[in-house]
């Protein structure tokens, strides 16, 4: 593996988790029903059906955009990369669903969806991105 690929899936994992957290604090304190004012306010909050919901299309959203960020960081192998960016992601949600309250916090099927839903979002975004590098020529010039 080189030191491109390790970019490259690092980079996914962080563009998905940093841009699902920035997301998601406004969207709960938009539903919130008043000022949020302790982290048990905030898992009340967040604990209800449309967050949940939006929870799922942000996922599915930053999941498209790390998948296409890993394949083009990549620039070749782009689905092997976005598979492992999505194998580790996917262990790092189900050891979150374990170990962090806040994730622990969130409806069983909420926890299945948000893997089910993560892991083939990265893969189309990394589908896309090899299908455009495919159809556009190179601008490198071979010496």
């Amino acid at each position: 593996m080189s030191v491109r690929s390790i970019i490259a899936v690092l980079g996914g994992i962080v563009i998905i988790s940093f841009l699902a957290q920035l997301l998601e604090v406004p969207l709960v304190n938009a539903f919130a029903a008043g000022p949020i004012t302790d982290f048990n306010g905030y898992l009340t909050a967040r604990n209800q059906p449309p967050i949940h919901m939006a929870m799922l299309a942000i996922a599915a959203i930053t999941g498209v955009l790390a998948g296409y960020m890993v394949a083009k960081i990549a620039g070749q192998y782009e689905i092997q990369h976005a598979a492992f960016a999505a194998l580790l992601q996917t262990l790092l949600l189900v050891r979150g669903f374990a170990t962090e309250d806040a994730a622990a916090a969130l409806p069983a099927w909420v926890r299945v969806a948000l893997v089910l839903v993560t892991v083939p979002a990265m893969l189309l975004g990394a589908a896309v991105r090899a299908r455009a590098a495919r159809l556009t020529p190179s601008k490198e010039v071979g010496s």
